[in-house]
């Protein structure tokens, strides 16, 4: 009874930590809204992807999903390359 109530506990801190890491994530992330479109589009970001990020649900890395926002926008990018094509700014 007592080795359940402790498993129940550390689930419980394991879960608020995870919660103030995304926060904390998320704020910093929040500061990337002051860049200009130029710096955006240089990292491979646009602002879109910014606000798309921090309106992902609470339980979501923010993080992991501008770096998978990143890449999808790099590969679109090589694919209007290679096909001559230029993407819209």
């Amino acid at each position: 009874m007592l080795t359940l109530l402790l498993q129940r506990l550390a689930a419980g801190i394991r879960q608020a930590v995870s919660n103030v890491d995304r926060a904390r994530s998320r704020r910093a992330l929040s500061g990337i809204l002051m860049f200009d479109d130029h710096l955006l589009r240089d990292i491979g970001l646009t602002r879109a992807d910014v606000i798309d990020c921090l309106s992902t649900p609470l339980d979501g890395d923010p993080a992991d999903f501008l770096e998978a926002r990143r890449r999808r926008n790099a590969l679109a990018a090589d694919r209007a390359a290679s096909s001559g094509q230029r993407l819209a700014a």
